[in-house]
């Protein structure tokens, strides 16, 4: 898979009217540079009340478009996610839709950014708390295993973004020495996917996301040769977003399950299509 498949190639259009022209596919600034202080360049507080006198829902997409603008990814997810809950609470749908596109957005070039730093398979030999893992990526993925815990793993994400760090996680309920990694959903969900693990060269280390697998023997795990260690990051991921839409369209009513496709996002954050069933499960809910 390529990494770079889903990024979108054309503007993506903000929710408080405006066009962000400037956003590129790269997910990097002008320059050529990750963003890693964008928060800093952009002027907003990272932990700050981003909903505090900008005039409401209104006000804080004013402030997304603009960090959007200036490629500052994880601020204007920020953002989004505050107009979101502001949306939701007054039962604006139509406003609510129109948020999920900038926060697509958003959330499609902070993967490709992680996609293109280090990338880690399994925490089973990591020495010293979890946040440690950023002091040697300072943007990638992570896959968080035994003895870590899924609270470990919402630890490191909850690190990363108040760092300002473009960083994706999954959990996988075992060791990483297993055959099979039982990828899960971790907080209050419950769903979960299986797949053979990752090749044990992969496991353990920090290595370049464009890091390509080599077969070894008859023995070794099935993987394409034009397969690499961030694609195998990302494969999992999509399908355990796609595990997640399963889980949410149990719920028959459409504000049960846009609860649940909301809870399924704070875990494949990433994931198109559960974006695009939250957005067509707001729809159901327009008067």
């Amino acid at each position: 898979m390529n990494t770079k498949a889903n990024a979108t190639q054309t503007t993506t259009g903000s929710a408080s009217g405006n066009v962000e022209k400037n956003v590129k596919s790269t997910g990097k600034n002008a320059e050529g540079n990750v963003p890693k202080n964008a928060g800093e360049n952009a002027g907003g507080n990272p932990g700050g009340n981003v909903g505090e006198n900008v005039g409401g829902v209104g006000g804080v997409m004013e402030e997304a478009s603009v960090a959007l603008s200036r490629m500052d990814y994880l601020t204007c997810e920020m953002h989004c996610l505050h107009a979101l809950s502001l949306a939701r609470q007054a039962e604006d749908w139509p406003y609510y839709r129109r948020i999920l596109m900038p926060l697509q957005e958003c959330r499609r070039q902070r993967r490709m950014i992680a996609a293109e730093g280090k990338v880690r398979l399994g925490t089973s030999t990591l020495s010293g708390p979890i946040e440690s893992i950023l002091s040697d990526i300072q943007y990638g993925c992570v896959v968080v295993s035994h003895p870590h815990t899924p609270d470990d793993a919402k630890q490191l994400i909850t690190a990363a973004r108040q760092q300002h760090r473009h960083i994706e996680v999954l959990f996988t309920n075992n060791h990483s020495d297993g055959d099979l990694w039982k990828i899960s959903a971790f907080g209050e969900l419950s769903f979960h996917i299986e797949r053979p693990a990752p090749p044990a060269i992969w496991r353990e280390n920090y290595r370049d996301g464009g890091d390509k697998y080599v077969s070894t023997g008859s023995s070794a795990p099935k993987i394409q040769s034009s397969c690499t260690i961030a694609d195998w990051f990302i494969d999992t991921s999509e399908l355990l977003g796609d595990a997640g839409i399963n889980h949410a369209d149990q719920q028959s009513q459409p504000m049960a399950r846009l609860i649940a496709l909301e809870k399924c996002i704070d875990i494949v954050t990433d994931h198109e299509k559960l974006h695009q069933r939250l957005w067509d499960t707001a729809t159901q809910l327009i008067a």
